[in-house]
Parts: structure tokens; C-alpha cells; sequence
């Protein structure tokens, strides 16, 4: 029996799950297939309780799987037990290749004809934002201005793609929605703290976090490229990039998740399946489990020693500190690092085509 579920923030009761509490006389699979969470009091929001959930409604003599796109769920789960001293009563599924499975699968089936455009370089690095969560928003504060950087911020989310009144809207409530104290500080590694109040920094901001050249209540649009039936789709945006994405040597990947779990997804398939260079802001061990799934880093430009560490604060600021030298390189130079790491580009191109066919 397959039971899907979605970890939204928010969301304390799973109405789709309430059949656990009854004794099935077969395997039971939940997937989720929308984010990873659901692990207070890993996490500093109370009211994200998926794990507690289906522990308090699982008869104890179903045979349950949990599944969602954290490449750190195990982990998650074994802490998770371990800190609210829970018996471990279920088995764990990775699935952490599941975005990548499907961004292939859409390109091979819907747009197999599609050719990489040619464009001549202009920028070092290009990072694309959609929705505004807390640590993207300090991202493009610490980057936007500097030369050879550039960005996209729309505050667009996909399920409005189309609709351009209520794209409006949601922005225009978004911004209405901060308030004008925008002091904060971090908290933990993993949060930062507002009037008082604890937010996750892969939570959606709480308040204007603009800062240096960037003001996160104004959009910047970069210049849309993408197959003319492609258009209003979600495939606009989640497979294909704006003229300035393919006019850059790196991609900096802004990941949904960074404090506790870990997931490569469209965002991180994007570069590896059009053979781009890249860099990707995501949760603890990400590079660690990036090489798990058969691709190689890009250690030649890149220093992953920053990986590992619990706290996404020391992680964050080791990846800027490489984007603001990377921005110092020439263009050139920058030329002469993609020519030396061809080879792995085109390795990890052929890696994500071959998970996808497993």
C-alpha cells in the first residue's frame, strides 16, 4: 500500500495517513514527495510534526516505510528517535534521486529535441531565485553588486505560473507581509531569530532581509529563454534557464533545504544534465552524498572542506567566501578551469542520464 503525504510548513494533522492506526495486512509505503521535513524538535517550528505523527497513529504491528527527498533521512530519523526517545519502528527508503529521475525523464520525453544555446559568456556566476527563504534572500544581500554576479528574483511560485494578477497579488502580499523591523541575528547555526521568534534559515523570510545592493521587495528579472510550448508551463522555469544562466561559467544552487536535511533537485539537476559548473548551497553532507549517487566534485575550483559541519551559519559563509574569490578570478581564468574540468562535466552529465534509466 502506497500512502502519500505532503511535510508542508504548517501542517500538524495528515487526514491521508489516518489508515496506519488500523492494522494492514501488507507492507505500508509513505512518500513524500514535497519536501523533507516534518522533524520537530530537530527543527525549531513546532508546529512541523510529521515523524511524530505517524508514530502516534502507526498500529504496531504495521510494516511501514517512510520515504522523502532528503539524502540525509536515515540520519534524521536515528536522531529523531534518538532525541525524543522513540524505539525505532520504521524502515527508511532513499529515494534522494527522485528530482533528478524526473528532470531527466521530462527532458528526454518532452523536449528531447532542445539544444543548449551557444551563448559567449559575460558572468562568473548566476544564481536563480524563486521564492524568497531567509538564507537565499542574505545570499543575493552578500553577493548582488559585485561584478561578474548576477541574479534572478521573482517571488513567483510555480503553481501561479500563468496567472500574472495573481503573481501581483502574491508579492504584493508577500511585501505587505514583512514587517519594517528587519533586525535579526543567527541563532544556533541553523536559525535565525526575529522579534524574538525562531525561524529555520530554509524557512520562508519573516521580514525584509534586504541588504548591501540588493532589496528583496523589488523583482529582478533576468531574460527568459525557453521553447515557445514551454511557455506558461512549469517546465519554463524548472527545466529551462533565463539567456543570462547559459552566459555564466557557475551556477550557484540554491537548495530548498540547508539546516537538517539534504536534497538535489531540479535546481542542482539543472547544471548537471546541461554540463555547467556549479556550486550548490544545500544541508550538511551534501557533497558527501552527491559522491554517493557516482558524481565527482569539482575539487579543483571548489573547496568542499566546509561539508560536513552541522552548522549551516559556517557552511553559508565558507561557500560566499569562495563565490566573492571566485568573483576576483578573471575571465580567463575562469575559461581555463571549465576547459580543465570538461571531463567531469561530462561525466556527471552522462551520471544523472544513467540514475535516471536504472
Amino acid at each position: 500500500m502506497i500512502l502519500k503525504a505532503e511535510s508542508t510548513i504548517g501542517k500538524a494533522h495528515y487526514p491521508e495517513l489516518e489508515i496506519i492506526s488500523e492494522k494492514i495486512d501488507e507492507p505500508i509505503f509513505i512518500q513524500d514527495d514535497y519536501e523533507a521535513q516534518g522533524y520537530y524538535p530537530l527543527e525549531a517550528r513546532e508546529d512541523d510534526r510529521m515523524f511524530e505523527f505517524i508514530h502516534n497513529a502507526a498500529h504496531p504491528d504495521n510494516d511501514i516505510t517512510i520515504s522523502n527527498l532528503d539524502m540525509n533521512l536515515q540520519a534524521n530519523y536515528d536522531r529523531w528517535c534518538d532525541i525524543t526517545k522513540q524505539k525505532r519502528r520504521f524502515k527508511i527508503l532513499d529515494r534522494s534521486n527522485f528530482m533528478m529521475d524526473r528532470y531527466v525523464k521530462t527532458c528526454q520525453s518532452l523536449w528531447a529535441e532542445y539544444r543548449a544555446p551557444g551563448h559567449e559568456k559575460g558572468y562568473k556566476i548566476c544564481t536563480l531565485v524563486n521564492n524568497p527563504r531567509i538564507y537565499r534572500l542574505l545570499t543575493l544581500g552578500r553577493l548582488s553588486g559585485k561584478l561578474g554576479f548576477i541574479h534572478s528574483y521573482k517571488a513567483t511560485p510555480t503553481h501561479l505560473l500563468g496567472d500574472d494578477d495573481a503573481i501581483k497579488d502574491n508579492f504584493k502580499q508577500l511585501r505587505n507581509d514583512w514587517g519594517r523591523d528587519k533586525y535579526w541575528v543567527w541563532h544556533g547555526g541553523n536559525n535565525i531569530k526575529w522579534n524574538d521568534v525562531i525561524y529555520p534559515c530554509d524557512y520562508p523570510a519573516p521580514c525584509d532581509l534586504s541588504y548591501g545592493e540588493f532589496k528583496a521587495r523589488e523583482k529582478v528579472l533576468l531574460t527568459e529563454e525557453c521553447p515557445e510550448k514551454a511557455k506558461g508551463t512549469s517546465c519554463e522555469h524548472d527545466i529551462f534557464s533565463p539567456k543570462e544562466w547559459w552566459m555564466s561559467y557557475i551556477d550557484l544552487v540554491q537548495e530548498n533545504k540547508v539546516c537538517l536535511a539534504s536534497v538535489a533537485g531540479d535546481k542542482t539537476s539543472k547544471p548537471l544534465y546541461w554540463g555547467k559548473m556549479f556550486l550548490t548551497i544545500g544541508g550538511p553532507g551534501w557533497y558527501k552524498s552527491f559522491q554517493r549517487l557516482g558524481f565527482k566534485l569539482y575539487d579543483e575550483l571548489f573547496d568542499y572542506s566546509f561539508d560536513d559541519n552541522p552548522s549551516f551559519e559556517y557552511r553559508w559563509k565558507h561557500i560566499m567566501n569562495q563565490c566573492e574569490g571566485i568573483l576576483e578570478m578573471s575571465m580567463e581564468e575562469l575559461e581555463d578551469k571549465q576547459k580543465f574540468l570538461q571531463p567531469k562535466i561530462d561525466y556527471n552529465a552522462r551520471r544523472i542520464r544513467e540514475l535516471a534509466n536504472l
